[in-house]
């Protein structure tokens, strides 16, 4: 079954072979975990107010980003665009230094079925994996309006970005989704954090919201270095 909003044809969310809802396009691969790098602040706000709050993507750096999504809403004649992104992937260095600060950084890792489990009943939203175009392959991968949203240049590939997107027809100042603490599994803080303030964070979020908090080893892994000690 389909839907139809100003001429634009949408897919109905269908099922991965895990269960989770994949949005108004069909799934290439089942995800199997979903990843936001923020701040400090912004993750206890998250907490305490049990929302995620979707952003004007005006403000983003990237300008062909920001110049793709709104011909998007020009050609779709929808008011209101907001994007949430998240990463598939597991923690990486690129993430850390890109969407956070050094001394003010978590990753919040959500539980994958009951955050698309959520989101899938909110018909304005619309959630997939974003793909990574080279501009010589432009006329081939990108040739659907409905993957406007969902594309971005190739350079952007580390990303390995999982996007969600509301949409509007009236004209809207913020979308928030919400979130309870049981769709997030853990939360990771930055590893240049100091021990006695990461001490700190952890006993009041697994104290509070009982959520498991860990400490990234990114850039400093005894496991790592002691292997090679013992070699």
């Amino acid at each position: 079954m389909s839907t139809t909003t100003n001429g634009v044809k949408l897919m109905d969310p269908v099922a991965s072979s895990q269960g989770v809802p994949t949005g108004n396009f069909v799934q290439s691969s089942p995800i199997v975990i979903l990843n936001r790098f923020t701040s400090i602040e912004k993750m206890f706000e998250i907490l305490s107010e049990e929302k995620l709050r979707m952003s004007d993507y005006h403000y983003w750096e990237d300008k062909n980003d920001v110049s793709l999504l709104d011909e998007y809403k020009a050609k779709v004649g929808i008011k209101s665009l907001f994007v949430l992104c998240l990463t598939d992937d597991s923690e990486t260095i690129h993430h850390w230094g890109s969407f956070s600060e050094k001394l003010n950084a978590c990753c919040i890792e959500f539980d994958v079925k009951k955050l698309l489990g959520s989101i899938s009943r909110d018909k304005s939203l619309r959630y997939e994996k974003v793909k990574y175009i080279r501009i010589k392959d432009l006329k081939r991968e990108l040739t659907n309006v409905t993957d406007i949203p969902f594309s971005k240049r190739f350079p952007y590939r580390n990303e390995s970005e999982y996007r969600i997107i509301f949409e509007s027809q009236k004209a809207k100042k913020e979308k928030v989704t919400i979130v309870n603490h049981e769709m997030i599994k853990r939360i990771t803080i930055n590893q240049h954090i100091a021990k006695d303030v990461f001490n700190l964070i952890k006993r009041e979020i697994e104290g509070k919201y009982k959520i498991k908090v860990n400490r990234s080893t990114v850039i400093n892994n005894k496991t790592w270095i002691n292997y090679v000690k013992n070699m």
